[in-house]
């Protein structure tokens, strides 16, 4: 019995990692800022994309803080910046780079950027104005497909299989691009041989066949274990 409940354990874990990848991939606000010494700030990008929110910041005199419209406050982050490249020697630097991740939800309104108590900056959270032109840095087809529909240059890449060529891909990662070209296989013309989407798809399976294999593997090592005793 306890070898049984062992071997379903066991095979709950794999399941358990081969599902992994798939749900904690979520919705994040990817934020870039200059700041610098003197207080100002410059926003570069707030784009809506599928990853992962930032887990760790090193903690300091800066505080990004995001809230509704109503004032709520949604997500608040301390976070430390540095002005100095602890290179030999020391060198200053100005601005400093500040880049987070942070779960999305679609009521965020006001991003504002504190040091200590003092506001630095404000903006709005627009991330779809559904003006027909796809703004890079601001709209993903993730926050506003009217304006920024599947293919367009957005600058997140989606490698599916979906008949669309996405322009943000590196060469040879969305499977719907002709090879060199940037422009979408077409299905009657492609020349690519037989049963190579299907290997290209495999591949990133790879790591989780990697790891059933080895817990097969220590599953039917603690079995005989116990077996032999």
């Amino acid at each position: 019995m306890n070898q049984k409940r062992m071997k379903n354990n066991v095979l709950a874990a794999i399941a358990a990692l081969l599902l992994m990848h798939a749900v904690s991939a979520e919705q994040v606000l990817s934020v870039e800022l200059d700041v610098y010494k003197n207080d100002s700030v410059v926003l570069h990008q707030m784009t809506v994309e599928e990853g992962y929110s930032t887990k760790y910041v090193s903690p300091g005199d800066y505080r990004l803080q995001i809230t509704d419209a109503s004032g709520k406050n949604l997500s608040d982050t301390v976070v430390g910046l540095s002005f100095m490249v602890w290179s030999d020697p020391p060198q200053e630097m100005d601005p400093s780079a500040l880049s987070l991740r942070i779960s999305y939800t679609k009521d965020m309104r006001i991003l504002k950027l504190y040091r200590s108590d003092k506001l630095l900056f404000t903006s709005d959270i627009n991330v779809c104005n559904d003006d027909g032109a796809c703004e890079m840095g601001f709209e993903t087809h993730l926050s506003c497909p009217g304006d920024c529909p599947q293919g367009s240059r957005d600058g997140i890449c989606t490698p599916e299989k979906d008949g669309v060529c996405d322009p943000d891909c590196a060469q040879g990662a969305d499977p719907d691009c002709r090879a060199g070209t940037g422009t979408t296989v077409s299905e009657t013309t492609t020349t690519k041989p037989p049963g190579k989407e299907a290997d290209a798809g495999l591949l990133g399976y790879l790591p989780y066949l990697v790891i059933l294999i080895v817990l097969a593997a220590l599953v039917l090592f603690v079995l005989r274990r116990r077996s032999e005793e």
